[in-house]
C-alpha cells in the first residue's frame, strides 16, 4: 500500500495555491474594475462618436462635436487603466466587444432602434471571442 493522495480535496488539506488564489477577493475586485472600465470606455467612445453624429449629421450645435471630441479624448486615456498583464492588442480587441453590445443598447435605449435577433446573436459571438481572448494565461 502506498502513500497516494486522494484526488478529492479534504477540509483538513491545504487547497492548492492556483485554486486558493483563483477564488481570492483580489481576483474579483480586479475583474470588476476591468469590467467598470470597459463600461467607461464604451461610454465614452460611443457616446463621443454620438455627439459627433449629431452635430455633423443632424446638423446640432457644434459644441456637441467639442463635447464628442472631449469624450473620444478621454476614452483613448481609459483602456491604459487595464491590468498590465494584457498587451495593447488584446485590450482593444476585447473592448471592440464591449462596444459592440453597449452599441447594440445605446440603439435600444436612445435611438430606439430595437434590435432584431441577428444583432443579439452577434453581439453575443463577438463576448464569446472577447472571454477567450481575455481568459487568464498559464505563467511560466
Amino acid at each position: 500500500m502506498g502513500c497516494r493522495p486522494s484526488a478529492t480535496h479534504h477540509p483538513s488539506r491545504p487547497v492548492h495555491g492556483a485554486l486558493l488564489e483563483q477564488a481570492s477577493p483580489t481576483r474579483y475586485i480586479g475583474a470588476m474594475r476591468a469590467a467598470l472600465l470597459f463600461l467607461l470606455a464604451g461610454l465614452l467612445e460611443i457616446g463621443g462618436g454620438y455627439l459627433v453624429w449629431q452635430w455633423l449629421r443632424d446638423h446640432r450645435s457644434p459644441w456637441l462635436g467639442v463635447a464628442g471630441f472631449v469624450a473620444l479624448a478621454l476614452y483613448g486615456v481609459v483602456p491604459v487603466l487595464q491590468a498590465p498583464s494584457n498587451p495593447f492588442g488584446r485590450v482593444y480587441a476585447a473592448y471592440g466587444a464591449a462596444f459592440i453590445v453597449l452599441s447594440v443598447a445605446w440603439g435600444a435605449l436612445v435611438d430606439g432602434h430595437r434590435p432584431d435577433a441577428r444583432d443579439l446573436v452577434g453581439a453575443a459571438v463577438c463576448v464569446a471571442g472577447a472571454l477567450v481572448m481575455l481568459w487568464p494565461r498559464a505563467i511560466g
